[in-house]
């Protein structure tokens, strides 16, 4: 169930953008760190449901089997190609001026892909397990995850709060 609704939850903003034919407003930080968020999740996914190696070390490591199943794998495949071909449409449609990636993404993804492959590459000269190179991997989606989200809890609550509470001061309980 969880597939279907968080699948469909990334057509509405494609369709959106079909048609205006703009992505203006629309802000590339959150896409491109989708993506690289979503690469991480479909690697991690992937490894733990077709490698029998990685399977084996996170056995050896907890006693137990991973949990991953191919609905994992196919959302997590499907929301990387969502996320590309959304980042696509921003070279194809309109964009406002001045609307570009902001330094900071572009340094939190190089730096967080560049210590990947570098653990990637102390894995390979068996340095590092496999398995701390996914986990890596899955850390790096759920700081995605917290830097997308967390800042939402704030303006939400602020609108909830003036809704509901008629428009008294609400600041201090953000």
């Amino acid at each position: 169930m969880y597939f279907l609704a968080w699948s469909a939850s990334f057509y509405p903003q494609v369709l959106l953008n079909r048609r205006r034919r703009s992505v203006e407003g629309l802000s590339l930080d959150m896409l491109y760190l989708n993506l690289w968020g979503f690469l991480c999740y479909t690697v991690y996914n992937v490894a733990f449901y077709a490698s029998d190696a990685i399977r084996r070390e996170y056995r050896d490591r907890f006693g137990d089997d991973n949990q991953v199943q191919l609905n994992d794998v196919l959302f997590g495949v499907h929301a990387m190609v969502l996320a590309s071909f959304t980042i696509g449409q921003t070279f194809v449609y309109r964009r406002a001026p001045g609307q570009t990636v902001a330094v900071a993404t572009k340094a939190f993804i190089g730096m967080t892909s560049t210590i990947a492959i570098l653990l990637l590459l102390l894995s390979l000269a068996g340095l590092v397990l496999l398995l701390d190179v996914l986990y890596y991997l899955s850390f790096v989606k759920m700081a995605i995850t917290l830097m997308k989200y967390t800042p939402q809890v704030g303006v939400g609550n602020l609108i909830i709060c003036h809704r509901f509470l008629m428009h008294f001061p609400c600041e201090g309980n953000t």
